[in-house]
């Protein structure tokens, strides 16, 4: 199952996804889309079977309400980062704020921080970047969708940002303060949603419970039923002729029960398996 988790400041993903583990009594657990520990709002985690289809949660679209302060620059991009830069801001107007920020939207390369579970040579960023090892992160493409709701209270300025998977806020952060002059660092960050799970509310981490779960079938516009018998050959990795004659990236895939077993591509009536869940229960 799902488990729209509302990740409480202070605590790291792995954290959390331990504590889900724990509570749920699950054999495995996996979160879709990091977030740092000064971060709180949806956490999306996979337990047991459903980890197979992580993958396809984490790299969807999401949607941040992001708070950042001027005339401070930090080395983590964030206010628990060592600060290195202060400047007066009191030319800093609402305008240029707004002008800037709306500068980020479209796609774009961004390079990650140093500060950041991205892996070098089996060492994660972060673990470099305290022992002041030089390191290099390569730019990655990222795509921001939109940024509104912009707000400016002296020294604040806060906005909501609706981006692609693997877009740092702290980066737009650090750079926003380098357009404007005087730096900037992220105070605070909410994230608001995971797409597809908009409109859905989320969990308190100490009131997780299995009823708490949602299915995958969720994250698919198109679900196809199936045997138990034609279930089982896409388990074993044969593929199975459908009579639907579109073509689909991916298709849900469920029983005569309803219950969610996997995704496939459907191509030319032939469903192809990418990940099928084992254990019917846990669909």
């Amino acid at each position: 199952m799902i488990f729209l988790i509302d990740k409480p400041k202070g605590y790291t993903s792995f954290d959390v996804v331990s504590i889900v583990k724990k509570k749920l009594q699950s054999k495995k657990a996996g979160h879709c889309g990091t977030l740092d520990p000064l971060a709180t709002g949806m956490l999306p985690i996979c337990i047991d079977e459903y980890t197979k289809i992580a993958p396809y949660i984490s790299g969807q679209i999401k949607k941040y309400h992001v708070e950042a302060q001027l005339g401070v620059k930090t080395d983590t991009y964030d206010i628990t980062g060592n600060i290195e830069k202060e400047a007066c801001i009191k030319s800093i107007t609402f305008e240029k704020i707004h002008s800037q920020l709306s500068k980020f939207t479209g796609k774009s390369e961004q390079i990650p921080p140093k500060f950041s579970a991205i892996k070098i040579k089996g060492k994660k960023a972060y673990e470099l970047a305290r022992k002041n090892i030089d390191i290099h992160l390569p730019p990655r493409p990222i795509e921001i969708i939109s940024i509104e709701n912009i707000t400016y209270d002296q020294p604040l300025v806060r906005f909501d940002i609706t981006c692609s998977k693997g877009t740092y806020i702290r980066t737009i952060i650090d750079d926003l303060g380098a357009q404007l002059q005087c730096g900037a660092t992220m105070t605070n960050l909410r994230r608001q949603w995971v797409a597809p799970f908009t409109n859905l509310d989320l969990v308190d981490l100490p009131k997780v419970k299995m009823e708490h779960g949602i299915s995958g079938s969720i994250l698919f516009n198109h679900h196809i039923c199936l045997s138990d018998e034609e279930i089982h050959k896409l388990r074993q990795g044969q593929f199975v002729q459908s009579q639907i004659v579109q073509n689909y990236d991916l298709v849900g895939i469920k029983n005569a029960n309803n219950d969610f077993m996997g995704i496939c591509t459907l191509t030319n009536g032939l469903l192809k398996p990418k990940k099928m869940l084992m254990d019917k229960f846990l669909a």
